[in-house]
């Protein structure tokens, strides 16, 4: 009868040993054949009291392997036992880790492909490294492709930090850390490995736009173009580059109903441009409209620029009128009854208003008379006039003062209103 095997390694194995257990029902011979079925292949293998026995190859090479066992009484042979396994005991190893960008390069990411000797699975960011030299900012590794695996190319990227002082700086990328990075047979990585260096130079694509007046807020939101604003504009500004062979000025271009142009200096990798004149929102209108921002480093084939931004200034003008809802006195407070004339066909959304005082010669309006409570908007008026209402309305009081009160018995005061409005 046909022996069993009844032990020994399966499917692929990551050792070059293989050890087998057999067994017959009766006293039997033993015969092994190792990767063949020629007759003369088979030679007596290791028995216990005819009825099993184990045997052990070394030394064997990656790939698929095969053992059968037969067993003979006289000269009659039974059809051979059979077992099938594959062996791959060979640790991947990285080949290579390429630049995929040209180098010297401008400030910015970068990739490097990994290549490795066979596909292989747990590939992460914790895998790598970066070494870094004269590089300001803090570079940092932002992905590794593709996320499915096994794979041998990975493609990493990073990034070289947001500015660099003077001096020429280099960012290279290592396997450094080989503990979770195995082949598909569970080998595990076989050394570390230092990728290629980029050298950087030139002007730099991070060269932004991202301040107006000097911050990057702007009626209380982040600036994002196209941007429109109602508050004068004096100043535009961002981030530029401090390589070797950077220009150390940004040349910007304003164009719209007027026209600004000049350069402003980079200094510490940022640059602020001052406009002269500014885009002024007073007298109402006078600036009014969009301009077209551009701000570029370098020059030639090796140019960095913001690319177009659309800055609109929008003042809308509108009017407001109103008295006080009771009669004043000393000590007492009373609310505005405020009309807006909103003229144009869209809403506005009043973001301040504030109210003085003009009295006559006996009696002063600023010192008898002052602001109780404040505007509590912004608020949206719709296309039209509104009135406000009190709880929204400025407040004013007349203040209780030991002199001048009779001055201002039966005495008519002035309120004038000032405000600043956007589109809603």
């Amino acid at each position: 009868a046909t022996p069993t095997i009844t032990a020994g390694p399966s499917g692929t194995a990551t050792v070059r040993t293989a050890t087998f257990a057999y067994r017959s029902a009766t006293n039997v011979n033993f015969k092994c054949s190792l990767d063949s079925t020629a007759a003369a292949s088979y030679v007596a293998c290791p028995s216990a009291a005819g009825k099993t026995g184990t045997i052990t190859y070394g030394a064997l090479a990656d790939g698929s392997h095969t053992l059968r066992v037969l067993a003979q009484v006289g000269t009659a042979q039974s059809t051979p036992a059979v077992r099938t396994w594959s062996i791959d005991a060979t640790r991947p190893t990285v080949v290579s880790i390429n630049r995929l960008e040209a180098s010297p390069h401008a400030l910015g990411p970068v990739s490097w492909a990994v290549t490795f000797s066979e596909p292989v699975v747990n590939v992460s960011l914790g895998s790598f490294s970066l070494a870094a030299t004269g590089l300001g900012g803090a570079p940092a590794l932002l992905s590794v492709t593709p996320s499915a695996a096994p794979a041998t190319v990975y493609t990493v990227s990073a990034t070289s930090g947001p500015r660099t002082p003077t001096a020429k700086p280099t960012l290279r990328v290592d396997l450094s850390n080989t503990g979770t990075v195995r082949d598909v047979a569970g080998n595990t990585l076989s050394g570390t490995f230092a990728g290629a260096t980029y050298e950087f130079g030139g002007d730099a694509p991070n060269l932004t736009l991202t301040k107006v007046n000097g911050s990057t807020i702007v009626n209380d939101s982040t600036i994002v173009f196209p941007l429109t604003t109602n508050v004068q504009v004096n100043s535009i500004g961002g981030s530029c580059a401090m390589l070797t062979g950077s220009n150390a000025t940004v040349s910007v271009s304003i164009i719209g109903p007027t026209n600004r142009t000049g350069t402003a200096p980079c200094s510490s990798g940022t640059w602020t441009f001052a406009l002269s004149p500014v885009l002024r929102n007073a007298p109402a209108g006078i600036d009014d409209g969009a301009y077209t921002i551009t701000a570029t480093q370098g020059n030639g084939a090796n140019v960095a620029s913001t690319g177009p931004r659309v800055l609109t200034l929008a003042t809308r003008s509108f009017t407001v009128s109103g008295s006080a809802v009771t009669l004043l006195r000393p000590g007492s407070v009373s609310d505005l009854n405020l009309t807006v004339t909103n003229p144009y066909s869209f809403a506005l959304k009043i973001e301040s208003l504030t109210v003085t005082f003009t009295g006559t010669a006996s009696c002063s309006g600023p010192g008898n008379f002052d602001v109780a409570r404040a505007f509590a908007g912004p608020v949206i008026v719709p296309a039209g006039t509104t009135v406000l209402a009190p709880t929204i309305a400025p407040q004013i009081r007349m203040l209780n003062l030991p002199t001048a009160q009779d001055s201002c018995k039966s005495t008519s005061i002035a309120l004038d209103y000032s405000g600043m409005a956007s589109r809603a």
